[in-house]
């Protein structure tokens, strides 16, 4: 019995937290008109869908925004929940989501055994374990916006969720046409930056995320089941390692956005870039800002202290 119910929990979890701020079928869904294209890279379809703001002219120069889901998730959901397509409309902009890669391209997704990932250059997950070529994906999906619509290449700005972070920060340290990037609860592991831009980073985390912890270490659900042994880095390094990086002089600034929401900033960087370093404190692996529709035992407390999709548009429209 106890066996089944550990196997139970994993199951969930596997299906809910990583599916990018979740994909669970809601009764009453705002409707959201998104264009699905789709891609030829290295003999694979691969997909990505975009939100176009109605009042967008054809002439207009627009920023682009990509947002990668998570572990499991697809990107429909990531754009729902996080309501990148809200802000996108307030501010005029392009949002863009592009869909991972599945181990059976021949089978829908599911949560269990043919779950959406991305090769984010930790060598887990079959897109890890087969080299699916990700960066080319994202390389190619942005040339063919360009061709397709008027996006500034100055303002060309990636976004993402725990394995979508982590692809965040692969982009950003691979592609030099990155001005800048926002990971949410996501690991780097690329060690070497190949990338000829020095750009800023914005990273937010929940300090009480047990897929991410703060401490570094393995994964687990909140309430204590081990899910990956694999360990994580400390997760300020992420931000130390970028400050080298990008050639930060001196220690951070510290900062407080509201009552639970403390961060560090590094000004003194390179090219006008910055760092700002976020911590939720009461907050799970739940995107900041969006719903709790995900059990509070599987990935803890969701949070309204921060806006994330919000104050990452803010942190991209003013980067230098």
């Amino acid at each position: 019995m106890k066996l089944r119910c550990v196997r139970y929990t994993l199951f969930l979890f596997f299906f809910l937290v990583f599916t990018a701020c979740g994909s669970l079928v809601v009764k009453k869904q705002e409707k959201i008109s998104l264009y699905t294209y789709t891609t030829l890279i290295d003999g694979q379809n691969r997909f990505y869908k975009v939100y176009v703001p109605s009042h967008i002219k054809n002439n207009q120069t627009i920023p682009l925004v990509i947002a990668l889901h998570g572990n499991g998730g697809n990107a429909e959901a990531l754009i729902r929940e996080t309501k990148w397509h809200t802000k996108a409309s307030s501010e005029g902009f392009l949002v863009v989501a592009p869909e991972a890669s599945r181990p059976n391209t021949n089978k829908p997704r599911n949560q269990r055994d043919n779950r959406q990932t991305w090769n984010d250059g930790s060598g887990r997950f079959h897109s890890g374990e087969r080299s699916i070529d990700d960066v080319k994906f994202i390389t190619t999906m942005i040339n063919e916006l360009k061709n397709t619509y008027n996006i500034d290449k100055n303002k060309i700005f990636v976004t993402g969720f725990s394995n979508g972070a982590s692809m965040t920060f692969r982009l950003g340290m691979e592609l030099d046409c990155i001005k800048a990037i926002a990971p949410v609860a996501g690991v780097n592991w690329i060690k070497n930056n190949t990338s000829n831009r020095k750009i800023s980073l914005l990273y937010i985390i929940g300090a009480q995320d047990r897929a991410k912890p703060l401490e570094g270490g393995i994964t687990k659900t909140a309430n204590g089941i081990v899910l990956e042994k694999t360990p994580k880095p400390p997760i300020y390094e992420n931000s130390k390692r970028w400050a080298t990086f990008i050639d930060c002089i001196g220690e951070p600034t510290t900062f407080t956005l509201a009552q639970g929401v403390s961060g560090l900033r590094f000004t003194d960087c390179s090219s006008n870039t910055s760092i700002e370093y976020i911590i939720v404190d009461d907050l799970g692996h739940i995107w900041p800002g969006a719903r709790q529709i995900i059990p509070k035992s599987i990935v803890g407390n969701a949070s309204e202290k921060l806006n994330a999709t919000e104050y990452i548009w803010n942190f991209f429209n003013t980067a230098k």
